[in-house]
């Protein structure tokens, strides 16, 4: 498939790090309608200019240890990474805010499969968060899998996750 040629508005986004190119309706197939550029992003162990070395091991030890609590539905776990105040979203679901009511809607997610494990491919950290992506495999309750690519940002705040954005299709999954 070749997408058309154009020169789409870029805004900045929240983070420093990332531009948000805004599409015309219609121009990209499916509900896309904003891809993140990451511009100058170091991978994880390369600092970037204002990033002290020791900084950069974070998000290489933190997103595994993460993902091994939500790989293994240890919900304790996985909330002890975010801050009180988080704010979570999943795609263009509705933002869900404290870390409580994050627990109970993952709570849910989670009762909703039988099983997920997730692939991480890269991390990068950057100035105020972390973002990675991968592949993640869904078993739903009748056994089939759906395996399919992810990415998340965080935004880190006190060494704890702050804002949760997470970006993968799923929608498949109960179909």
């Amino acid at each position: 498939m070749t997408l058309p040629s154009v020169q789409p508005p870029t805004r900045r986004a929240s983070h420093p790090s990332l531009r948000v190119l805004l599409f015309p309706s219609g121009v990209l197939p499916g509900p896309f309608i904003a891809i993140s550029v990451f511009s100058e992003v170091p991978k994880v162990g390369e600092p970037s200019h204002d990033q002290h070395p020791s900084t950069a091991a974070k998000g290489r030890t933190m997103i595994p240890r993460l993902f091994r609590a939500i790989d293994s539905k240890d919900l304790k776990t996985f909330a002890s990474f975010l801050s009180p105040e988080c704010v979570s979203r999943f795609g263009n679901g509705p933002a869900v805010e404290g870390v409580n009511n994050i627990e109970q809607y993952v709570r849910g997610f989670f009762d909703s499969i039988r099983s997920l494990s997730h692939e991480l491919v890269e991390v990068w950290e950057v100035t105020g968060g972390i973002v990675c992506h991968g592949r993640v495999s869904y078993t739903r309750h009748n056994g089939t899998v759906l395996t399919i690519p992810f990415a998340k940002i965080f935004s880190m705040k006190n060494n704890a996750i702050a804002e949760y954005l997470i970006f993968a299709d799923t929608s498949t999954l109960y179909g």
